[in-house]
């Protein structure tokens, strides 16, 4: 993380990373003359290596060797967050991509097992496991990011959400037949009242007299 927050930056084109930099800061360790060509084993290292495949048991999820309670952070945290990351340079905004990470971590860890959790002292490929255990809390249902829900469902889940309070994924986890229910009320709430029809006046001669008294007799409203 300290290797990132040196050779990342955020620019308007995106998140850019030194890759030079980086892999030099990963084989720190290793003398100059014995990096050479060791810049993509370094760069793949650092990412930590092969994909994490995470084990999920509730809220606990399996980072390496050892359990870690999680929950996602607060639209409030992550507001905080982000307010706590934009700092200003020379006229323009700079954002501490890895103090944001940073801060998304270290909220979202509620327990650990063993407790002796030091996150300092966690490798590299417990790093991304945990970064991709995070984020796959705290980003939202990629069938909304990627605007894959059809118009249709999009509707009735905002329609839903309106009505009941709920989030989308409350929505989409409650039985169908429930939700098949509760749109047929807000279909009922919402139908507009039938409109009173006033009787009118057939015309005549004697009618459209300008003496005349025309009595029209209809339902009592």
């Amino acid at each position: 993380m300290a290797a990132l927050r040196e050779h990342v930056r955020v620019t308007g084109a995106g998140v850019v990373l030194s890759e030079s930099g980086f892999a030099d800061a990963v084989l720190a360790d290793l003398p100059r003359e014995e990096r050479a060509g060791l810049e993509p084993m370094a760069l793949w290292w650092g990412a930590g290596g092969p994909p994490p495949e995470l084990v999920r048991e509730g809220d606990w999820v399996w980072i390496g060797r050892r359990w870690m309670g999680l929950r996602s952070w607060s639209w409030r945290e992550r507001c905080d967050a982000l307010n706590a990351s934009v700092s200003q340079d020379g006229g323009g905004q700079q954002f501490d991509f890895v103090g944001y990470l940073d801060t998304m971590v270290r909220a979202c860890i509620v327990d650990s097992e063993p407790t002796d959790l030091v996150l300092e002292e966690i490798d590299a490929a417990e790093t991304a496991a945990l970064l991709a255990a995070v984020r796959g809390l705290n980003e939202p249902d990629q069938t909304l990011a990627n605007g894959t829900v059809s118009g249709d469902l999009a509707r009735k889940t905002l329609q839903l959400c309106k009505a009941l309070g709920w989030t989308p994924s409350q929505v989409w986890a409650a039985p169908a037949a429930e939700i098949d229910a509760l749109l047929g009320l807000l279909e009922i709430e919402e139908r507009p009242a039938p409109v009173a029809k006033t009787a009118s006046v057939r015309g005549s001669r004697l009618a459209r007299h300008a003496d005349a008294v025309v009595i029209q007799i209809g339902d009592d409203p």
